[in-house]
């Protein structure tokens, strides 16, 4: 089995070698955005751009998502958000729903797609999202 996972590893360290510079210069093409942005004190931090949007928490603790242009295009609403760059317009998202934690995904304008009652939530790739739920796992 380890071998397997060495020889996986392997076969992909070129490509992620290649990827390296491309996600750091996509990230450096924001700094200037994100270090504007935090210097204007509204926003706890500011972190994450991917696919041209970034996460911000706000000072009492609720997340929201930023254009490159530093406007809101989702409201600080939620516990949590975490962009993907393999999705596009599709954001892992968490609330608290009767004293739990809950996660689900939303898109671009704050509307959920995947609702809010999953204990853990995960993207697997080809559109394929791995949920939990009271301890039993599943696909969607």
């Amino acid at each position: 089995m380890l071998k397997v996972l060495q020889f996986q590893i392997m076969k992909c360290l070129p490509f992620m070698v290649l990827l390296v510079p491309f996600f750091a210069l996509s990230q450096a093409r924001f700094e200037p955005i994100r270090e504007s942005i935090m210097k204007s004190k509204k926003y706890e931090y500011v972190h994450g751009f991917e696919n041209g949007y970034a996460v911000f928490r706000t000072f009492n603790n609720k997340s929201g998502l930023l254009d490159t242009a530093g406007n809101e295009i989702i409201k600080p609403i939620f516990t949590y958000i975490s962009t993907n760059a393999s999705l596009q317009n599709l954001f892992e998202a968490g609330n608290e729903i009767e004293k739990k934690f809950k996660r689900g995904f939303i898109d671009v304008k704050g509307e959920i797609r995947i609702p809010f009652q999953y204990d853990d939530v995960f993207y697997l790739g080809n559109g394929l999202i791995r949920v939990r739920k009271n301890d039993k796992t599943g696909v969607v």
